[in-house]
């Protein structure tokens, strides 16, 4: 197996492209770099701009809003995707509890891919609708 066909693996895998054709997630496989991170590399900073999502393919990172942690995240997980729509603060910091591997989207070439690719676009609406929904169930039942 090809790093490229570990990377279409990866991230077919996630929820937010898992209806993608192989040949559109190897397109956005495509567009992302694999960076390799130490353990203790903060990754997002609370409150500044960002414009990359990253996708864990080794390690684990935590996740942490105003200083209190709130979830730990491994191989599989996709953070900061909102940023990859929008320029906006983020709403958490994350930091790499061990050495971390992973694939870097930045908005620059992903919004072209949402462009190209009405698959991605509406597997992103899906996905963000679901997450509504999840938040309305817990804040009102």
């Amino acid at each position: 197996m090809t790093k490229n066909d570990d990377h279409i693996s990866q991230l077919k895998r996630i929820p937010l492209f898992a209806s993608l054709s192989k040949k559109d997630v190897a397109r956005l496989a495509s567009a992302a770099d694999e960076v390799d991170f130490a353990a203790g590399h903060t990754l997002i900073t609370e409150g500044e701009a960002g414009s990359e999502a990253y996708v864990v393919l080794s390690g684990t990172v935590s996740v942490s809003r105003q200083g209190t942690m709130i979830a730990a995240l491994g191989p599989g997980e996709i953070i900061g995707e909102l940023a990859l729509l929008e320029d906006a603060e983020r709403t958490a910091s994350v930091t790499c509890e061990t050495d971390c591997s992973m694939l870097v989207l930045d908005r620059r070439h992903f919004v072209p891919l949402l462009e190209d690719t009405p698959a991605l676009a509406i597997g992103f609406l899906e996905e963000l609708a679901r997450r509504l929904r999840d938040l309305d169930r817990t804040a009102f039942g």
